[in-house]
């Protein structure tokens, strides 16, 4: 099996590639991958760290640009599908799968005109419009939720497919007890875990900030861990003061399966893949969509998991520590919320979202001729 995987820009478009990437490494037997990613996106980062083969096209997106921009614009999408066609012809995919973003544009419209089989996979409730625009010609559309199926052409309803968003192998693979007893969390206490996504959020911060030093005292059963993203790292650290022995600031967290599975609930922006993997361990939300986002999709995704009583959520700019403090005091006083918010977010959450999708990846593989013992290796 020869498959390309594009897409990235953003975390939320790498992450769920790098998912699909290493599954089909480690569990569909000689099967390769190469990744192809733009040279300015988080990719370009993350990549060359990996074992995945990575080839990156210099493109830029064209939606908002100013005209001479989006000459400039569509003339490196030109020459980005030149160098793609050149790439499928070398390295012959059996399938492309492209997860989002303008650098997907190319790759995939290539592999459509050529007429190799392509699989969109959407994150968002409402999709992105690189996944939009490529979906009426793509062989499979795998959507996060049912909800996303009206985002995209009515005419694609037959070839839609609700999988979830894939997340790493090793979220879920502890339990709260373990995950506890390694960051010396007692099971009588209360843990919140505030992120911004992978680059941090200024009003996260500093909600959580003004929270734990105007309000966390008045907590004796609660510890708070902040991860403010590495730029944002130093001015915390310089305005906060005095820190509680009940606080933890970060600037990121490696052992982020450790913490999700730790914490009683999660404070964060309403990215995509944020929300697969909390809601992947049964996590209750409170949810700070940012309003910096194409097309408002967070506002999207954080109603969603409210109508599904996953979570709750806040305009950025109504976000403060006084409002983190009044909603903490709401879940955490009465008996039974967060417990009640924890099943909805497992009901929401899929498990087992890459095996399906690595499943539905061998079904077409093998219906262009791909041979493999049983049904699906997984």
């Amino acid at each position: 099996m020869k498959l390309i995987i594009t897409g990235g820009g953003t975390g939320g478009h790498l992450y769920p590639a790098l998912s699909i990437a290493h599954g089909v490494m480690e569990r569909i037997p000689r099967a390769r991958v190469l990744y192809v990613g733009s040279e300015r996106g988080l990719e370009s980062c993350v990549l060359p760290t990996t074992t995945i083969p990575f080839e990156a096209l210099r493109v830029e997106g064209l939606v908002g640009r100013r005209p001479l921009r989006l000459l400039r614009s569509m003339g490196l999408l030109a020459r980005s599908m030149m160098r793609a066609r050149r790439l499928l012809r070398e390295f012959g995919p059996d399938l492309v799968v492209g997860t989002g973003g303008y650098v997907s544009v190319p790759v995939v419209l290539t592999a459509q005109l050529m007429r190799i089989p392509t699989i969109i996979q959407e994150q968002n409730i409402y999709p992105g419009v690189a996944n939009r625009w490529l979906s009426r010609l793509a062989e499979s559309i795998l959507l996060p939720s049912q909800e996303a199926s009206r985002g995209f052409p009515r005419n694609t309803r037959h070839k839609q497919l609700v999988t979830g968003n894939p997340v790493r192998s090793d979220i879920g693979s502890i339990s709260p007890e373990q995950a506890r007893q390694a960051l010396g969390v007692a099971s009588s206490e209360h843990l919140a875990l505030i992120v911004g996504g992978s680059g941090g959020a200024a009003r996260i911060n500093q909600g959580a900030l003004a929270f734990i030093n105007e309000y966390l005292e008045d907590w004796p059963g609660l510890r708070v861990i902040l991860i403010t993203g590495p730029r944002y790292y130093q001015d915390v650290i310089a305005r906060i003061g005095t820190v509680s022995n009940r606080a933890s600031i970060l600037p990121y967290a490696k052992n982020m399966p450790e913490l999700l599975a730790a914490s009683d609930l999660l404070v964060s922006r309403a990215g995509a893949m944020m929300i697969a993997e909390a809601t992947a361990v049964g996590l209750p939300l409170i949810l700070v969509p940012s309003p910096n986002v194409t097309h408002d999709h967070q506002r999207q995704n954080a109603c969603a998991l409210a109508l599904a009583e996953a979570a709750e959520w806040v305009e950025d700019g109504e976000f403060s520590g006084h409002w983190l403090a009044c909603k903490l005091s709401s879940l955490l006083g009465e008996p039974g919320k967060l417990q009640q918010m924890a099943k909805a977010s497992r009901r929401w959450g899929s498990s087992d979202a890459l095996a399906t999708i690595l499943c539905h990846l061998v079904s077409k593989w093998k219906a262009r001729g791909g041979s493999i013992h049983g049904a699906c290796p997984l």
